[in-house]
């Protein structure tokens, strides 16, 4: 298993109001400047990335369940221009619920 993403700490252990563990989504998102067309996030991860007709790195599909964490940091990982990144999604917000500072 893939300790963390380069930069980016693990989410934390999140609860709902009700006590059960909070699903956030992830966001996955990439520099087309700094990709390098090395291929490998689209073979990891191929319904997450893709590649445009320059050969650039696409993200095919932003937003990823928290069940797809390990691979997503696999794919962050594995590629060599560090072109990617993977962070938690902010909470949604709730109606009528004052936000901290």
């Amino acid at each position: 298993m893939v300790s963390g993403v380069r930069g980016t700490p693990r989410s934390e252990e999140l609860t709902a109001r009700d006590g059960t563990p909070e699903r956030r989504p992830l966001r996955v998102s990439a520099d087309r400047s700094r990709c390098m067309a090395a291929g490998h996030c689209a073979v990891t991860a191929p319904g997450v990335f893709d590649h445009a007709e320059d050969g650039l790195v696409v993200v095919a599909a932003p937003e990823q369940s928290e069940e797809e964490r390990e691979v997503l940091e696999l794919a962050v990982e594995l590629c060599p221009s560090r072109a990617l990144t993977l962070s938690p999604e902010a909470a949604p917000s709730v109606a009528g619920e004052a936000r901290r500072p």
